[in-house]
């Protein structure tokens, strides 16, 4: 019942937002990261708690939700986790510094977003961005799949790079 809940929630707060560049609904991009949370991640022992963060992510950054509304409807963990994903200040630095959780929704978070180019001479700006974000990811417990799936985010970036 919470994943749906959750992916309820998304698809309304998030109503009315496009991709930038597109116009899919941005809620689409939550819930691929929900869907590659199962595809990369699906034996986690938090999965339940990962998924719903995915779906989540972006909606204390995009939505008028507050993190008392978030909590109250999701739970502290939950709650927390968005927060860690929530750009702020010196974002690299509280990235750095955030769970594993948080870690794994960033990097899949990252991975759905250079899949998808955008028009505009921002994206070798963004890229770049993807790049340096990429470099503090590091888990406190290393998990194979996480570290095979970071490779596969260089290499795109690098190959997006070169054409440019």
């Amino acid at each position: 019942m919470s994943y749906v809940k959750a992916l309820l929630s998304a698809i309304q707060l998030h109503e009315g937002q496009f991709r930038k560049g597109s116009d899919s609904p941005f809620y689409v991009h939550p819930l691929r990261v929900s869907e590659l949370v199962l595809e990369h991640f699906g034996n986690h022992p938090n999965l339940s708690l990962l998924r719903k963060v995915a779906l989540l992510h972006d909606t204390l950054e995009d939505t008028s939700l507050t993190f008392y509304e978030l909590k109250e409807s999701f739970g502290e963990d939950t709650a927390h986790i968005v927060f860690e994903l929530t750009k702020d200040g010196n974002y690299l630095n509280k990235l750095a510094n955030a769970s594993d959780e948080a870690k794994i929704i960033k990097l899949l978070d990252i991975y759905d977003n250079i899949k998808e180019t955008f028009p505009g001479g921002k994206w070798p700006l963004f890229l770049k961005k993807c790049e340096n974000t990429l470099d503090v990811l590091i888990l406190k417990n290393q998990l194979p799949e996480f570290n095979v799936l970071k490779k596969k985010c260089y290499k795109i970036i690098a190959s997006e790079l070169q054409k440019i």
